[in-house]
């Protein structure tokens, strides 16, 4: 089980790269290391439905930087994400995004 997360456990916004028309990644730093993180994404900004990536834990040797790839989206679409950690899906502007997959 993850940390129980009160505060803010973020210390940037995510961000989004390597954008493919199938695939992307997206980034998050987090201020803490051992926090439990996934990444929901979704063609909806609420993210429901979404699917979330596999758990990664954040460690101190990699900055606290969480990187997940994500495959199998579909060509030319508007996709939402956002940041679960600790079990808790967040609301916070700095753990949300979108991208576009190329055509």
């Amino acid at each position: 089980m993850g940390k129980v997360i009160l505060a803010s456990p973020f210390a940037g916004g995510a961000w989004s790269g390597n954008v493919t028309p199938t695939s992307a990644t997206v980034c998050l730093r987090l201020n803490a290391p051992g926090l439990r993180v996934r990444l929901a994404i979704s063609q909806n900004s609420s993210l429901s439905p979404a699917i979330f990536s596999n758990p990664e834990l954040t460690n101190a040797l990699a900055g606290n930087i969480v990187s997940v790839d994500v495959d199998g989206l579909l060509p030319n679409t508007e996709y939402f994400y956002g940041f679960e950690v600790g079990g808790v899906l967040r609301t916070e502007p700095n753990s949300r995004g979108r991208l576009r997959t190329f055509p």
